[in-house]
């Protein structure tokens, strides 16, 4: 993912987006930063995959479940 990548897609609620911006998160910041803003990024990048798991599991309840689902939550 590039960095007009990440400017279109910073609001993409999907598990891809959200997976995609904690890859680039660590790709960009992690590896290359001092040890104090590491940690920072490290909660940036656990928060992204919580909600990556998060809405993968949301996507597959309105799967199994259909669309009456998506309208109750």
């Amino acid at each position: 993912m590039t960095k007009e990548d990440l400017e279109v897609n910073i609001y993409d609620i999907s598990s891809t987006g959200h997976l995609a911006r904690a890859v680039w998160i660590r790709d960009n910041f992690l590896l290359s930063s001092p040890l104090h803003l590491r940690m920072q990024f490290g909660i940036y990048i656990a928060l992204e995959l919580r909600n990556a798991i998060e809405r993968l599991l949301f996507e597959y309840l309105v799967l199994i479940n259909g669309d009456s689902f998506s309208r109750a939550c």
